[in-house]
């Protein structure tokens, strides 16, 4: 299946979610093209080799995208992040990048591919914090997903 996020959302976006991702999507203007953004969705690709699948996330619908692990991946990381911190319960994310971490990893708090830098860049911009928290609803050892602590 390759690698991919996927995610469902139970409510509407929030004005302050969109403000975050607002500004999350102009730090990333050399790398994503097709940019739509509205209170009902997000969408855009990434630009030539940047890119892969396009990232098209709606209020209250779920969905998924296929990265393969490209530069706009960590946008797009950087954006589930910021649906994590707004909308809680009420926001449920798959990701590879979560689901294969081994328990050294797990241990060290490193996480795959684009969420290390995607974790520092929310906490940095947007003061957004997230602790790493072991999936019980996986039998195997290597499910983890990310989870909110704190926040402004």
């Amino acid at each position: 299946m390759g690698y991919n996020h996927s995610w469902m959302l139970k409510t509407p976006f929030t004005k302050g979610f969109i403000e975050d991702v607002k500004e999350c999507i102009e730090d990333y203007h050399d790398i994503l093209v097709n940019v739509n953004m509205s209170e009902q969705e997000i969408k855009f690709d990434g630009l030539g080799e940047a890119g892969f699948e396009t990232f098209w996330f709606r209020r209250t619908v779920g969905g998924w995208c296929k990265t393969d692990q490209r530069a706009y991946d960590e946008p797009i990381c950087m954006i589930l992040l910021l649906a994590i911190h707004h909308f809680g319960d009420d926001f449920t994310l798959g990701s590879s990048g979560l689901s294969q971490i081994t328990k050294d990893m797990f241990q060290q708090y490193r996480l795959n591919d684009y969420w290390p830098e995607a974790l520092e860049k929310v906490k940095d911009q947007f003061g957004y914090s997230f602790k790493i928290v072991q999936d019980d609803t996986h039998q195997q050892d290597t499910w983890y997903y990310v989870s909110l602590i704190s926040g402004n």
